[in-house]
């Protein structure tokens, strides 16, 4: 895919004796999240925001005060049931529950890399990287995956982050990051600094800065989108996570 217009995300994250520093960036945004914790629950949490499509979403790292006393479980769909996603930037929330989930299984260090190609003649090639070794390359015809088994006729977008509970947590993740890029891919599709707000998009997002309380503040951040069709990824001489907004 090196030469294949795409959208490319990375997720890394870092497992200290106390503490998960994680980040996820892509063409559209670059946030991170550090939790503090006891081995048992979160005691605390940091969030910051780097880069951002909207002008409202950095407000959000401060909603993830909310999770504060989630237990450490090593399934990404747990912070799903302890919280109201839709509260919260949608980007900073999935990456608290990877964050979560490192911190229970007491796992080290972990680099996710993900793409998804733009569509032609119908169709995309999705591929998510763990640590350098491949664990998914499936064929999608719209955002239904045509291959392979098992997850062929699936829709992405009828995943549901709770639902995902009832199967494994490796399997979890990949489904959670696959409906991610395909989600996020949608914004290859417009010039987004031409959108002066994020009401103009005449569709409701379910995050932090589409919810009610924000929709009418969200003003495009101009400049703010990358492209990372070719060459090095986000992932790209990025060392460990930062412990903090101020690195």
């Amino acid at each position: 895919m090196d030469t294949i217009p795409r959208l490319r995300r990375a997720m890394r994250l870092r497992c200290l004796p106390d503490r998960v520093e994680a980040e996820v960036e892509d063409d559209f945004h670059h946030f991170g999240v550090a939790l503090q914790h006891d081995g048992v629950t979160v005691t605390g949490v940091v969030a910051w925001a780097r880069r951002y499509p909207w002008t409202t979403c950095a407000g959000a790292t401060h909603a993830l005060e909310a999770i504060r006393g989630a237990e450490l479980n090593i399934h990404p769909s747990y912070l799903f049931a302890f919280a109201a996603a839709v509260s919260h930037c949608t980007h900073m929330f999935e990456l608290s529950a990877f964050a979560i989930a490192h911190a229970a299984a007491r796992a080290g260090d972990r680099l996710y890399e993900a793409e998804v190609s733009d569509e032609l003649a119908g169709k995309r090639r999705a591929r998510i990287i763990r640590d350098g070794a491949l664990m998914l390359d499936c064929e999608l015809e719209g955002d239904v995956v045509s291959a392979p088994s098992p997850y062929a006729g699936l829709n992405v977008f009828s995943i549901r982050s709770r639902d995902l509970k009832g199967i494994g947590p490796e399997a979890a993740e990949l489904l959670l990051i696959l409906r991610r890029i395909v989600a996020v891919s949608r914004g290859r599709l417009s010039d987004l600094d031409a959108i002066p707000d994020i009401a103009s998009l005449g569709r409701p997002l379910n995050c932090y800065s589409g919810g009610p309380k924000k929709v009418g503040e969200a003003r495009r951040v101009i400049g703010s989108t990358r492209d990372w069709s070719a060459g090095p990824g986000p992932a790209a001489n990025s060392g460990p996570p930062s412990v903090g907004p101020n690195r």
